[in-house]
């Protein structure tokens, strides 16, 4: 039972380990970033996405931080700052106080903002996970931003419950805000 169990990890670290974008459509008319330009993502913006399709379940923070947040007042946003060539602080506001900041750590690729990849790996008898995600940010020539998101991760609960999700959002776009 213990080798069927190791080759079924295996197989699905395999299978599954590599979250990408390759996938999503590269949005045509959108702004070419470089590091030169890399502060015209500065701004704030909806943390819900312009269009509310019931495919596009998510919202700006959760993609970011990877966690969610019930906002206490509707005018909850997300604002982005350009600190360095490879490294963006953004913050989360509720009405008039930042709830959450945090410096990302990224790069210019294809001319989107790429976040550094994040895993999460839970490796105990009870609960066993890997998570492994990846999001990347452009500027659209209206001054919203595009986003794209892909999570892939698997494990299993009490032993017995195997478990595998997978996450992709790609072309959201989310308005920026003018307060």
């Amino acid at each position: 039972m213990k080798g069927g169990y190791l080759i079924f990890i295996c197989l699905s670290y395999v299978s599954f380990s590599c979250s990408s974008l390759r996938q999503a459509a590269a949005c045509k008319d959108r702004i070419q970033l470089q590091d030169a330009n890399l502060t015209d993502l500065n701004g704030r913006y909806n943390n819900d996405p312009k269009s509310n399709k019931d495919s596009t379940r998510t919202d700006l923070y959760w993609n970011i931080f990877d966690i969610g947040y019930n906002p206490k007042d509707s005018n909850c946003y997300i604002e982005i700052k350009a600190t360095d060539k490879d490294k963006l602080n953004i913050a989360l506001w509720d009405n008039n106080h930042i709830v959450k900041s945090k410096i990302f750590k990224g790069k210019i690729k294809r001319n989107y903002f790429v976040f550094k990849r994040r895993y999460l790996i839970i490796p105990i008898i009870l609960v066993n996970l890997f998570r492994n995600r990846k999001f990347r940010i452009g500027l659209l020539p209206n001054g919203n931003i595009i986003t794209d998101y892909n999570q892939i991760s698997f494990g299993s609960f009490y032993v017995i419950l195997p478990y595998i999700e997978k996450r992709k959002y790609y072309g959201i776009e989310f308005e920026r805000v003018n307060f």
